[in-house]
């Protein structure tokens, strides 16, 4: 504090206590004064306590405002915090849901691809499912009616004789005259004029071409069969059958039917290969129309571009899958290939042991015998 308000202090401080100094001040003793002066001092003292009040409640209100700009920082500090928070998951979750998607885009497209009829089955599966199952239906049933149709349709079947030739003959020479009579044999005259089927009767290249059963060219295919194996020779009867001649007949006709029973087999064999069942039979096409689609697949036909195609859009699955298709079919194919040269080895051992035994004639001559042995 300064000396002049160390002194101010002094006079005032005297003053309202009434005591004459005689030092700073001169001693005034007066009332008027006194209280003058005594107001002036309640005035002061109660100014300095109101400005010490407000200064009280301003550091009050000061430190409430700073509390609660506090209060409002930490507050924002805290919903900055959850905001960041808050958008760092939701960025994870996010991340986490695209990558899941991801990986479930890449499972779905990689099945797709591998195990897709389009892409991972091989060519046409569906489709190559039937042609397979076709091929499989026309074998069974050209297979299932060999044996019968060999002692229905040839009519010197093993075990086949007869009484009279003449009725056999007889319808021959028919349908020899009608049907299947040719232009030479018209000019000839065997015939008026050539027939429908004018030399089908005995054309290799007819029968080994597809017809439908029951159709006249079919019937051909036996015509030309019952021409190659001849007529069922005239078998001894009464006590001639039983004579030693008679016995020698149907020993010698049963070795000759043995013979000859395995190409008969055989050429039916060939003709129900080469004949579409139709509504007689699941089969729609023969044997060798089937299995030859099949192969045309693989090979240049009707089918191939869509197959080449299809192989360029084929996944590894799917190729590894055509392959083992194709090896199948390989298979399937040796199997039947086995099935054919056991039928040329059977014909071929039949024709060697008929041979060897010198009966390449025995039909003639059982048939002559034959003759020779009717009753009276």
């Amino acid at each position: 504090m300064s000396i002049r308000k160390s002194a101010l202090a002094v006079c005032l401080f005297g003053a309202s206590s009434g005591v004459a100094l005689g030092v700073g001040c001169p001693a005034v003793i007066d009332g008027i004064w006194q209280a003058g002066i005594t107001a002036s001092g309640t005035s002061i003292s109660a100014a300095v306590t109101t400005a010490a009040e407000s200064i009280a409640s301003a550091r009050v209100v000061n430190t409430q405002w700073v509390q609660s700009a506090l209060r409002v920082l930490a507050k924002q500090i805290e919903v900055s915090g959850d905001k960041i928070s808050v958008a760092e998951l939701s960025s994870k979750q996010a991340s986490a849901a695209f990558a899941s998607e991801l990986a479930n885009r890449k499972a779905v497209y990689q099945t797709t691809m591998e195990y897709s009829p389009s892409s991972g089955q091989g060519y046409d599966p569906c489709g190559e499912v039937t042609r397979t199952q076709r091929i499989a239906v026309a074998i069974g049933e050209a297979n299932s009616s060999v044996q019968e149709r060999v002692l229905k349709e040839i009519d010197a079947a093993p075990g086949r004789v007869i009484g009279n030739q003449a009725t056999v003959v007889a319808k021959r020479l028919v349908d020899a005259r009608t049907t299947y009579c040719t232009e030479d044999e018209a000019k000839a005259g065997v015939c008026s004029a050539p027939g429908a089927m004018a030399g089908k009767d005995r054309d290799a290249a007819h029968f080994f071409t597809t017809y439908q059963v029951g159709t006249p060219e079919a019937e051909a295919k036996n015509a030309m069969l019952n021409n190659m194996y001849g007529v069922p020779p005239v078998a001894p009867t009464g006590d001639a059958a039983k004579s030693p001649t008679g016995q020698s007949f149907f020993a010698t006709k049963r070795s000759y039917d043995a013979f000859r029973s395995i190409s008969q087999a055989t050429m039916k064999s060939i003709q129900s290969w080469t004949e579409s069942r139709g509504s007689s039979g699941n089969a729609l096409d023969s044997v060798l129309n089937t299995i030859s689609k099949k192969v045309a697949t693989y090979s240049g036909g009707e089918n191939y571009k869509d197959w080449e195609n299809q192989l360029a859009a084929q996944s590894e699955h799917g190729l590894l899958v055509e392959l083992a298709k194709k090896r199948a079919f390989q298979l399937y194919m040796h199997n039947l290939e086995y099935q054919q040269f056991e039928l040329i080895e059977a014909n071929v051992a039949a024709l060697v042991a008929l041979k060897s035994s010198g009966q390449s004639g025995g039909a003639e001559g059982a048939q002559a015998r034959a003759g020779s042995l009717k009753v009276q």
